[in-house]
């Protein structure tokens, strides 16, 4: 019995990258490694399938974790779609703030450094 991973059976958030309106994320993320397909999300109270992008976090507000950033958002999308297309995404630490909620939700993206030496 002792070889159980009893982390599979804890709460699912803490391997999910969480947004808190109006307070900035400080993420970064793992090099090469981004994914991207269908996904089962909740909405208002119904499951709806959708396209997902799918990035590993290696650091949230400078401490280091092993995390998932499940983007569904189209606006998330496009202001991170210039820095995935050109790989920069993983050279750079990015603050990412939601503002609103529900339909009304935006997100403010910039780089916060480079990570290159």
């Amino acid at each position: 019995m002792s070889n159980i991973d009893w982390s599979k059976f804890e709460a699912s958030e803490a391997n999910y990258v969480k947004f808190v309106p109006n307070i900035e994320k400080k993420l970064v993320f793992a090099d090469g490694q981004i994914t991207s397909g269908d996904t089962t999300i909740t909405v208002d109270g119904k499951e709806k399938q959708v396209y997902a992008i799918n990035l590993v976090v290696t650091q949230e507000d400078g401490k280091p974790v092993e995390k998932q950033l499940n983007i569904t958002s189209k606006r998330l999308a496009t202001q991170l779609r210039n820095y995935i297309e050109d790989g920069s995404i993983f050279k750079n630490e990015f603050g990412i703030m939601q503002t609103g909620s529900g339909y009304q939700t935006n997100y403010a993206v910039r780089v916060l450094r480079s990570l290159l030496v």
